[in-house]
């Protein structure tokens, strides 16, 4: 139906964009950051073994290095199941601070 109003001319579609943050613009990304040591304790929180052999840290330095396709994706389930109420309506004082960590580790604005 769209489309053919489209090629009549006659409708305008509607244009929406819808993203999902840990996907878009990370993937196969190379990332070696180091944190402090608060947030770094609270990255080793995460359980990682699904890329255990694509991720390595730094205890010395409290730094972390991936080229991970899923190391976004394994933080954002953490996120889900640890940092938010049972009903999921809600963000959890934990869930605030994963959700800083993941804007420190990404380069976006805390």
């Amino acid at each position: 139906m769209i489309q053919a109003e489209l090629i009549s001319g006659q409708a305008k579609p509607e244009r929406k964009l819808v993203v999902h943050r840990t996907r878009v613009g990370y993937m196969a990304r190379h990332i070696k950051k180091k944190l402090d040591k608060k947030w770094y304790d609270l990255l080793k929180e995460i359980d990682f073994s699904e890329i255990a052999g694509e991720i390595e840290f730094n205890d010395a330095e409290c730094s972390f290095e991936t080229s991970s396709e899923d190391f976004d994706l394994i933080i954002d389930e953490y996120i889900v199941a640890r940092g938010m109420t049972p009903d999921q309506e809600e963000c959890t004082e934990c869930g605030r601070r994963l959700y800083m960590l993941y804007d420190l580790i990404f380069g976006e604005e805390v």
